[in-house]
């Protein structure tokens, strides 16, 4: 691990609860517009991702890194040769904004290490682009969110892979979690919804319960919880952090049990959310006039009539868990057009050709949005693939060097009789 300064806190016990009183909520990484708009559309064409935009648009802007975390899929560090420029970097989201897209999420890499990040998000936002940050928050003070609050960001998501100790292994900075438990008061404090996103992986395996206590107990439900899982990419598999499916579907389990939600279909998808928080008041929401208007009819009825979990029914009317080529695309520090950061392949660059022309008319995301048709072994045969459609597209083509391929990291329902669930 690498040295560091100590770190403490900044706000008195006081201050912290004064801030979670105002803080804003979150209820995920897109805006209640976005999903609203997405949920629209597919109501009414099943094909949608064919004859539409994509929702939302990740743009990693930088390979550098002030942290090495053990999991890392680009294996970020420090920043590489071929990276976009200023000018480049405003091409991006030129074509971010001229394919029709209306949500972008800065990432990286570290996008504060980055120092004309402010200028790439302000041009964004001048092109009244919707925008989210992915960061470690290392880097974020009083002043950094205070500009982030003044760009009107929906969502800071945050990466916190455990309690203190657990969390500075993973991340190879002693110190890094202070840092990031003090930049997420600074931005509550300035009223920008938090989400924390935990990577489970072999090095944070045992701490899932104590973590889960932790930010309940510091942060309510004012921080929203996401579990991951780590990828089959970059350094983890270098470090060995990638958990097989038995130990991931042990770990969902133990999320769910531990948030009280009962009623999951037992499919370790990629995202497991606080769904307890979720299903609660999404419930209440459907049931009001406003409601009626933002979620589609058949999603209300799966959710209202059958229990079926909200995030459940939404997969099942947007096309599948994993949103790669669905609503979804990214763009990689060097200009590279991806389905998803976490593919490691590029259809093209923004130097030589157009987000829209990727997105319209490549052959690999043809194959995302014929799921039905395309996805090949266990996951096609699985009980819950109506909804599900293969889970993490990432995860097959990485694995099996097949982007149809079946879900690694994932046990179907039906096969689960036999996992001893209690495997460490």
């Amino acid at each position: 691990m690498e040295k560091s300064e100590i770190v403490e806190d900044i706000y008195t016990k006081e201050e912290k609860a004064k801030i979670l009183e105002n803080a804003p909520y979150t209820m995920g990484i897109v805006g209640p517009k976005t999903a609203k708009k997405l949920l629209k559309i597919a109501e009414k064409d099943k094909d949608y991702p064919f004859h539409n935009p994509p929702m939302v648009i990740g743009y990693e802007v930088t390979h550098a890194c002030n942290l090495r975390c053990r999991h890392c899929y680009n294996a970020s560090g420090v920043k590489g040769p071929n990276e976009l420029d200023l000018e480049n970097g405003k091409k991006v989201i030129d074509q971010v904004h001229d394919v029709g897209c209306s949500y972008i999420i800065f990432g990286g890499g570290e996008p504060f290490t980055r120092k004309d990040i402010f200028e790439l998000m302000g041009y964004a936002f001048k092109k009244d682009i919707k925008i989210a940050i992915s960061t470690n928050a290392t880097l974020i003070d009083r002043e950094k969110a205070k500009k982030i609050s003044d760009l009107e960001i929906y969502n800071v998501q945050i990466g916190v892979d455990g309690t203190e100790d657990v969390h500075d292994t993973i991340r190879s900075v002693k110190g890094a979690w202070k840092r990031t438990y003090n930049a997420i008061y600074h931005l509550l404090d300035a009223g920008i919804p938090v989400t924390a996103i935990f990577t489970t992986m072999r090095s944070n395996f045992s701490n899932i319960e104590e973590y889960i206590d932790f930010m309940k107990d510091e942060f309510g439900d004012v921080v929203y919880l996401i579990f991951v899982r780590a990828t089959y990419a970059g350094r983890a598999m270098e470090t060995g952090e990638v958990l097989s499916a038995i130990e991931w579907l042990n770990a969902a389990n133990r999320i769910t049990e531990k948030l009280n939600f009962d009623n999951w279909s037992h499919i370790p998808y990629c995202y497991i959310l606080d769904s307890i928080r979720l299903n609660r008041i999404v419930k209440e929401f459907m049931k009001t006039s406003l409601g009626e208007q933002v979620y589609p009819e058949q999603v209300r009825r799966d959710v209202l009539e059958k229990n079926v979990p909200v995030e459940e029914a939404v997969y099942k009317l947007v096309g599948g868990v994993c949103k790669a080529g669905l609503w979804h695309m990214a763009v990689d520090p060097d200009g590279n057009i991806t389905p998803c950061a976490e593919m490691g392949i590029s259809l093209g660059n923004i130097k030589e050709t157009t987000i829209e022309e990727v997105w319209k008319n490549h052959e690999i995301f043809r194959k995302l949005r014929n799921r039905r048709t395309e996805i090949k072994g266990k996951c096609s045969a699985c009980s819950s693939f109506e909804w599900c459609r293969g889970g993490c597209r990432a995860g097959g083509l990485r694995f099996f060097g097949d982007i149809s391929a079946s879900d690694p990291g994932c046990i179907p329902p039906q096969d689960q009789k036999e996992v001893d669930f209690n495997v460490m």
